[in-house]
């Protein structure tokens, strides 16, 4: 736990999971890297260019059936 708070990801975390609440994934997927993540996201913004890249990253069949 220290570990992640000393790296500044538990703040990054807060943030994403704000703009998640305030309902603008939209935004927060811009600073993802994990593609599950950002999968996740873009379903939730229709954003459908960014769910195909992170398909592609994540390269299985669940995540191109949702």
């Amino acid at each position: 736990m220290y570990r992640l708070i000393a790296s500044g990801q538990l703040v990054g975390q807060s943030q994403l999971s704000f703009l998640r609440e305030v309902g603008k994934p939209e935004l927060a997927i811009l600073f993802i890297k994990d593609p599950q993540t950002k999968f996740s996201l873009a379903l939730e913004a229709n954003d459908l260019v960014a769910a195909s890249e992170a398909a592609q990253q994540l390269n299985d069949q669940e995540s191109w059936i949702r």
